[in-house]
């Protein structure tokens, strides 16, 4: 499995084909062009442009819903390189009467990133504008799996990560003073959208080795709004519900 995960969650909705058009334009630039592309595993499919944007948009029935039945639109694909070893995952769906929540996924190998860091935080960034996102996160997969608690982005923070986009609803939620005020390694302010927070130069060194900034992270920011590792650890499956702010 690669070891780089960037999640990207936005309530914009992304099954559009110019959307679809910029986003296969943006990964052939940064030279991570899939070779191959499928709605599911194993991928079949040989990339071309526009059999990749005709996919992107395929519907299916959507969201289940208790005493309703399937409501909505739902769709999403997959995309992989063998070299650089990277693969996208995208998931959207379309809800009648509310917003839903839709999330584009990364997978990149360390050795790749080490390579090609600039290409990627890039590509991370482009990503944020185009999907028009309200949070996101880019992490190796250990500080990933350690802060995980079982729940959504509805209802708790996933964790402090080593590259953090907080969009203005979280920046609002936090106060930007607070947010500003903790000792991050960097911080980049993206189109008006939000703040990129990073807590080190890398995400594969000293972040792998201690849990110690993102605690610190976690506590600044508030520690209610993040899982509880003692409760996860005694009951897996109970969702945590968090101070988080509303989504809907």
């Amino acid at each position: 499995m690669p070891n780089i995960i960037t999640k990207i969650y936005t309530q914009k909705n992304i099954n559009d084909i110019e959307i679809a058009k910029e986003f296969f334009k943006k990964l052939d630039k940064a030279g991570l062009k899939p070779e191959k592309i499928g709605l599911f595993e194993p991928l079949k499919e040989i990339y071309s442009f526009d059999r990749a944007v005709e996919m992107w948009n395929i519907e299916e029935p959507g969201c289940y819903e208790d005493d309703v039945g399937m409501v909505g639109k739902a769709g999403g694909m997959i995309g992989k390189v063998k070299e650089p070893n990277f693969r996208f995952d995208m998931q959207w769906w379309r809800h009648p009467s509310k917003k839903s929540i839709n999330n584009i996924c990364f997978y990149m190998s360390q050795k790749y990133y080490a390579k090609k860091q600039g290409v990627l935080i890039d590509l991370f960034k482009y990503s944020i504008v185009l999907f028009d996102a309200f949070y996101g996160y880019m992490s190796h997969e250990l500080p990933q799996e350690r802060q995980h608690i079982t729940g959504s982005i509805e209802t708790r923070m996933p964790g402090v990560f080593w590259c953090n986009f907080f969009g203005n609803k979280y920046v609002d939620f936090f106060g930007k003073k607070r947010l500003l005020s903790f000792p991050w390694y960097k911080t980049d302010a993206i189109d008006n959208l939000g703040i990129i927070c990073f807590l080190s130069e890398s995400p594969h060194k000293e972040l792998l080795v201690s849990d110690e900034i993102e605690r610190r992270a976690q506590i600044h920011l508030g520690i209610d709004s993040f899982g509880d590792l003692e409760e996860y650890v005694n009951n897996p499956t109970k969702i945590q519900y968090r101070n988080v702010p509303s989504l809907k």
